[in-house]
Parts: C-alpha cells; structure tokens; sequence
C-alpha cells in the first residue's frame, strides 16, 4: 500500500517521527514502530541528498587541520566538508597523547561522535553552520598518482582522495570544486603539482568582536548595594549578585533604576570581596570621592 501526504523535512528526526506517526493514526492505520524509523531515516537521507546538490564547494580537510582545530568543520559555511577514512586512522593513532595534539584529536573524536545523532557520516549530515559533512569511504584508489608519487603514504593517500573526487566532479554538468585543505606546505605542493587546488587553513578562527571578553562585567544592583559598597569601602560576592566571579576581575555597578550612580570595584584574590578599584591621584579616585558624597558617606 502506497501512502501519499506532505512532511516537512526542516523537522529535526524526532518531530518527524512524532509528525509522521500521527498523520498515519489520523488514517487510522497502524504501523510498527520500526518501520516509521525507516521511513524517516529515508526522508533525512533525502533531504541530506538535495542539500549536496546545492552545495558550491567541496573541501577534503587533511588530518593536520583537524588536529590544529577541532572545530574546524564548522568554518566552510554552506559548503560540503570530507573527511578521508585515513584521516580518521591517523586521528585514531594521536588521540592517546598526552599533550595538545592529543586532546584536540579526543575534542574531534567526541564531536564527530555526536553527529553520529544526526544521521549517517557517510552519506553527509548537516551541521549547525549550514553545509554538511561526510566520512568518504571510496575515492581511494592510487591509480593517478602511482606515476608521479609511488609510495602509498597517508598524505598522499589523502591526496588521492580529494584528486578522484575532483575527476568525478569534472564529469558532472554541475561538478563543484574540489579543495585540498591542509597545513603541511609539501602537501599542498603535490596536489598542486597535480592540478588539485590546495589551501592553508588559517583558520585561528575569527571570533567575533562581540564574543571577545571587554574586561569588566556590568551589574545591577539595588541602590542600598552600592551605598553600603561605598559606605564600607567593600562588599562581598554573596550581597552583590549570585553570578560567580573571578579574582581580579573588574566590576561596574550601576544603579538597577536606571540613575546615573554606578561604582567601579575589583574582586579580591580570595574571590570573596569586592573593593573599590580607586586611586587618589585619578580621576578613578575623585569620580569614587563624588559618589560617595552623593550618598552621604
């Protein structure tokens, strides 16, 4: 029996199922509950297709990248991201190091782990920056590069993979560029070399100027708050504010009924207090002088 009715596919998989059930208890019909799952897996398959097909650029990230940057993944945007099955091997091997490039390739590990929720890593799964994700388990054959780079090692394994991507693409009408992504500097020469483009991944990823930490956090208290801070000349963590704090850090109050009053006070090393951060010889110490006059202390 053939059913035909609309989904929406912008579901995540949960609603899908949810949606997809009660649409068929609506038509009074009844299906075991693993074969709705099926139904659904095939609609995310589906969808994850058509989102390839949109996709302008694929970029093959080379295992360097990945151990620099963890997140790496999530800075091609819209574009369709492979990662070579050697990679995976290679990450497999470092992930037991004690220092940086092991714990960035655990970072990856428990990542791609969780995309696993998402769908299947070898047919592509969509992440939180728009493009998607793929595991490429073929492409390997070493047929084109056995003349110019004879010894099967995992940089030129991975070479191999990203340059038979790129010969299938070119066959296509709508074939998308194919792009080597590494930090190693040979490897970019060979792919070149090959006529595979290749880039360094500058990644040191931009963090946007809003994220940046400006220095001092910004509280509103009560107006007996900050006439008890100045009155004392101290108050501590628990009367301000429940947020935590860190030691030195630098903290302004401001007056929660919108007044002009505010204090400019730092954490103490224990992280306990806060004590007006003030110097007699600034303007600091005579803007702390003003508004301790202005409550009368």
């Amino acid at each position: 029996m053939k059913i035909y009715f609309k989904i929406h596919v912008s579901l995540n998989f949960d609603d899908l199922v949810y949606n997809f059930s009660s649409r068929l208890q609506s038509l009074n019909i009844h299906f075991e509950y693993k074969h709705i799952l099926e139904a659904v897996t095939k609609i995310n398959v589906i969808e994850t297709v058509v989102r390839r097909r949109n996709v302008e650029k694929i970029y093959v990230l080379d295992t360097n990248v990945l151990l620099q940057d963890p997140y790496s993944i999530y800075s091609f945007q819209d574009n369709e991201v492979v990662i070579p099955a050697v990679v995976l091997e290679e990450l497999d091997s470092k992930k037991r190091n004690m220092d940086e490039i092991g714990r960035n390739a655990r970072k990856f590990s428990k990542c791609i782990d969780k995309l696993r929720d998402v769908g299947k890593l070898h047919d592509g799964v969509e992440l939180e920056s728009g493009g998607v994700l793929r595991v490429e388990l073929n492409h390997r054959s070493f047929l084109r590069l056995k003349d110019s780079f004879a010894e099967m090692t995992n940089d030129n394994r991975i070479i191999a993979v990203a340059l038979n991507l790129m010969m299938e693409e070119r066959e296509k009408e709508d074939g998308k560029d194919v792009i080597l992504i590494s930090k190693d500097a040979l490897v970019r020469v060979k792919a070149d070399a090959l006529g595979l483009k290749a880039e360094d991944f500058l990644s040191d990823r931009v963090i946007e100027f809003e994220h940046v930490y400006p220095g001092f956090v910004e509280v509103y208290v009560d107006s007996s708050v900050m006439k008890s801070f100045f009155l004392k000349g101290e108050i501590t963590i628990s009367e301000l504010t429940k947020h935590p704090f860190y030691p030195h850090q630098f903290i302004i109050m401001k007056d929660a009924l919108g007044s002009s009053s505010s204090a400019l006070g730092k954490v103490e090393p224990d992280g306990k207090k806060v004590k007006p951060f003030l110097n007699e010889r600034t303007s600091l110490g005579n803007s702390f002088t003003k508004c301790a006059a202005t409550y009368g202390v």
